[in-house]
């Protein structure tokens, strides 16, 4: 039998709308953010996050449930790459060499997600 991929939310109990977002947020920003085509990666800091209306009971077992909670998630990226300008090609290994970084913020606003 597969078990569930392991959650953030698992050892949460009797506990707020508060605490569910703030695990959400944890979780989130502990992501691991790649660039697409690009050798480098990204830190992530959420601005805001807010739950939507509603929340939906998916299973009910003993004193433990299985929710749905969508919210949507406000955040900066601070991403940082290998800067194409500055790189040189070695023909005898095919290798690239970078020599700086490229370091950039990218804003992303209203992501929604679900839990």
């Amino acid at each position: 039998m597969n078990e569930p991929a392991a959650s953030p939310f698992r050892e949460l109990q009797n506990v707020t709308l508060v605490d569910i977002t703030a695990k959400g947020i944890e979780g989130f920003e502990d992501k691991h953010f790649y660039l697409i085509d690009e050798n480098g990666d990204a830190d992530v800091a959420v601005q805001d996050a807010s739950p939507d209306d509603e929340i939906d009971i998916l299973e009910i077992d003993g004193d433990e449930a299985v929710v749905d909670l969508s919210y949507s998630i406000d955040y900066e990226a601070d991403a940082t790459y290998d800067d194409p300008d500055t790189q040189s090609y070695d023909s005898e290994t095919g290798t690239v060499m970078s020599w700086a970084p490229k370091k950039q913020r990218l804003d992303a606003m209203n992501m929604r997600g679900s839990k």
